[in-house]
């Protein structure tokens, strides 16, 4: 009975430790020119697609903006590094909207505020990392 006892604890305790090993980022994101469209959101855990390919992207979601903002929960990741990458799709056409030479029509933004030389932000300027169970960062939209 004893060793089943030591064995349950040890296992809880394991339990405990792994589940210590993850957390949520939470991005608060201002800025938008308007409230309409939608705010497309990725988190991404590897520089592959970085920032307009979503499809490469571990989580993604569509968000209603409400007074020019938006709040996001990404739960349950293991910690790591992870970027994020936002575009306003104004007129919901589930593109980046630009002109003859590239430039965006529509607002977008990555973590950590970075910008892109001659193209779009890179993954290891834009990373955060994320090693406490709560991290908290706030985005601002560029136009």
């Amino acid at each position: 009975m004893r060793k089943e006892i030591i064995f349950i604890f040890l296992v809880l305790n394991v339990a405990s430790l792994i589940a210590q090993d993850k957390g949520k980022i939470i991005v608060e994101i201002s800025g938008f020119r308007n409230n309409c469209g939608l705010a497309k959101v990725a988190i991404f855990n590897s520089a592959k697609g970085f920032p307009d390919c979503p499809d490469n992207a571990l989580l993604k979601s569509k968000l209603k903006i409400i007074n020019k903002t938006v709040t996001i929960e990404f739960s349950d990741l293991p910690f790591g590094f992870y970027a994020i990458g936002i575009i306003h799709d104004e007129n919901m056409n589930d593109i980046m909207d630009s002109n003859w030479n590239g430039i965006p029509k529509e607002g977008y933004a990555v973590s950590k505020n970075v910008t892109g030389y001659f193209g779009p932000p890179i993954y290891d300027d834009a990373k955060i990392e994320l090693k406490n169970q709560i991290q908290s960062i706030k985005i601002i939209m560029i136009y």
